[in-house]
């Protein structure tokens, strides 16, 4: 299922998801990426992590 950044924030929201990684979108410029973070921030108010090449979380 391939979802939108607005739709994985009022999932996460709804779902009461503390910390929210995107991953699998393709290279854009910061500004994109932060518009895409601010389309996630409308419905959900936790941290967003944007996921690039090589990044390790610790779970």
């Amino acid at each position: 299922m391939i979802t939108t950044s607005g739709q994985a924030g009022k999932i996460a929201a709804q779902a009461g998801v503390t910390h929210l990684v995107l991953t699998h979108f393709a290279p854009m410029s910061t500004t994109m990426l932060a518009a895409l973070e601010a389309d996630v921030q409308r419905d959900f108010a936790g941290p967003v992590t944007m996921g690039t090449d090589l990044l390790t979380l610790v779970v």
